[in-house]
């Protein structure tokens, strides 16, 4: 019954010289952040409160969008081949990237505008990538709500609006492959029950949802409908003067970055989001409350052994247009211990590290249980070794001796905005 609420709820948006239904023994790469993430297809109030961090291995049973592809490409004689980043082994004749909102419940749902992720444009680069690279690409979009997504649907050879599939991404398949003669196995009935957006705000009223519109409600293809949409969608947006900027948390690990622990023995494990607090060697991770419920994360070193907390994707990032705009490193943090030895803030960290940044005096003056802002310019990481134009982490705090903080957003950008918090900022010669 799940997997046939999945197959009536796609719409399908646009279908570019009829690319689906995928047919025939292809070579099928699935890629993008939610290909094989069925945390990302359940979204929020799932396990956890947020629904963030969870692993696949949570959901017994459950199918992720990449399996139920592969099982119906398989079937028809294909292959597939998975990735996150768009990368591949053997050219595909055609690619299925699956992307979308992160999880999120109250609170950390919130947004001023309807722009998809605003400051980044990580699936956007997978897209344009694989386009330029003349592979035909279908873009599968993962959402609660309709956003604006004008840039990506233009990059997309055809557009299914997959919506929070759940535990059977089959369903999805079974929509997206043909059956072995060619012919659709079920075909798109879904269609839009909200206006989709052209726009990520009102140009008139900023206080009022958007005014423009692509598509209306009840709108949606079916396999032989003509198409609706044009291939040359505008992308400027009505936010004037947006700021550049590069989230790496906010309330859970945002792509592509994901969140790391380790010590001296492993820096690879990640951290689980199915357990409330996670204790790996010496250090200790726990999600807890700030702003609102499981936006935080709680770091806990017990000393000993060589200890860090990182954030990593692995695919590098060039931040030299952030740091020409005369960015930072910006950490809403809270100190809960103050360190008992030395502690490295590092940037670009392939074991040895490079750029270390000694705080632990910055750290040992900051007043303990109150909104902090630590502000670390870019600059400071250049002048010590960090080459900016390949950064694979943009924040790693290591130390061995006893200290704890509580940390509910990081990021890089040209505006700060400290709230309540004090500003700290880090100065470098």
């Amino acid at each position: 019954m799940a997997r046939e609420a999945v197959r009536k709820s796609l719409v399908l948006l646009k279908n570019s010289n009829q690319l689906l239904p995928l047919k025939g023994a292809q070579h099928v790469l699935v890629t993008g952040d939610g290909a094989d993430n069925i945390g990302k297809q359940n979204g929020g109030w799932t396990i956890t409160w947020q629904g963030t961090e969870n692993e696949n291995s949570d959901f017994p049973g459950a199918t992720s969008i990449y399996s139920g592809l592969q099982q119906a490409v398989t079937n028809n004689g294909g292959s597939t081949e998975l990735s996150e980043d768009g990368s591949w082994q053997k050219k595909p004749d055609v690619a299925v990237v699956v992307f979308g909102e992160d999880p999120y419940a109250e609170g950390q749902g919130d947004r001023e505008s309807l722009d998809y992720k605003f400051g980044s444009d990580a699936d956007l680069k997978i897209l344009q990538g694989l386009k330029k690279q003349k592979i035909p690409v279908v873009a599968v979009f993962l959402t609660g709500r309709p956003i604006w997504v004008n840039a990506e649907i233009n990059s997309s050879d055809a557009f299914v609006v997959a919506w929070l599939p759940g535990s059977e991404g089959a369903g999805v398949a079974d929509v997206l492959v043909a059956d072995s003669k060619g012919a659709p196995r079920f075909d798109f009935t879904g269609r839009l029950s909200f206006n989709w957006p052209n726009a990520e705000i009102n140009a008139v009223n900023k206080d009022l949802p958007v005014s423009d519109f692509l598509l209306k409600r009840g709108q949606g293809l079916s396999y032989q409908d003509a198409e609706i949409i044009t291939d040359a969608l505008g992308v400027k947006g009505l936010i004037e003067d947006q700021p550049i900027e590069t989230v790496v948390f906010s309330g859970s690990a945002r792509p592509p970055w994901k969140t790391y622990v380790g010590d001296a023995g492993n820096w690879q494990k990640l951290v689980s989001g199915s357990e409330t607090a996670s204790t790996y060697e010496r250090l200790k991770v726990k999600t807890v409350d700030g702003a609102v419920q499981e936006d935080s994360r709680y770091i806990e070193w017990l000393g000993g052994n060589l200890s860090q907390f990182y954030w990593q994707s692995s695919t590098p990032v060039d931040l030299t247009e952030l740091k020409n705009e005369g960015a930072a490193l910006i950490v809403s943090m809270m100190i809960n211990k103050h360190p008992k030895g030395k502690v490295d803030l590092m940037m670009d960290c392939v074991w040895p590290c490079r750029g270390e940044l000694n705080i632990t005096r910055n750290l040992r003056s900051m007043p303990k249980n109150t909104p902090l802002m630590l502000i670390v310019p870019l600059g400071c990481f250049e002048k010590v070794g960090v080459n900016l134009t390949k950064v694979n982490s943009p924040f790693v705090l290591a130390s061995s001796k006893k200290f704890a903080l509580t940390i509910s957003d990081v990021r890089i950008a040209s505006r700060i905005n400290p709230g309540n918090a004090q500003p700290q900022i880090l100065g470098c010669k």
